[in-house]
């Protein structure tokens, strides 16, 4: 549906019509771009995307708390390296027996439409499992991507740029 540009323009119906206009223009955009080829409609498409985002990313960074977002920035960094391998092996294993007891007692608030604050009995581990299988299935096309645009630099060169853009 189309609720965000709604959100931000309440003018714009959230309807079909709506839909259907952000649908063809997308189509009508992308076609003209890879009519004209990769080495002018796709990579000028790809470079305004990235000045796009890249000024969201510096308004938003300049324009709200800008101390509290690089501390968010750092602390979340550090607790993606500290916890990468034991969230890329979650499977809420111990879930699958059964409700957690004890969550009111630890001070957790429960609406009063939930019996519980446990999620879904077995979103984590089709979650993981999807995860996984989708990254195994995209692999080769991702790597054939990152060697084509990686050729003619160094090791050192493309390593940093993979790392970075995770």
């Amino acid at each position: 549906t189309n609720e965000g540009l709604h959100l931000m323009n309440s003018d714009i119906p959230v309807g079909t019509e709506s839909q259907l206009i952000i649908i063809w223009s997308i189509t009508v955009v992308a076609t003209g771009s890879v009519l004209t080829g990769v080495k002018y409609g796709i990579r000028r498409i790809s470079e305004i995307c990235f000045c796009l985002g890249l000024a969201l990313m510096l308004c938003v960074l300049f324009l709200d708390n800008t101390v509290y977002l690089l501390n968010l920035y750092v602390q979340s960094m550090g607790y993606y390296f500290q916890w990468i391998i034991q969230l890329g092996f979650h499977s809420d294993a111990f879930e699958q027996m059964g409700p957690s007891a004890g969550a009111v007692d630890r001070g957790r608030f429960v609406p009063d439409r939930f019996l519980t604050t446990d999620g879904p009995s077995g979103w984590m581990n089709g979650w993981t499992i999807f995860y996984w299988g989708w990254w195994i299935a995209w692999c080769p096309f991702v790597g054939m991507f990152i060697a084509k645009i990686s050729v003619g630099r160094t090791v050192k060169e493309f390593i940093a740029g993979t790392m970075a853009a995770q």
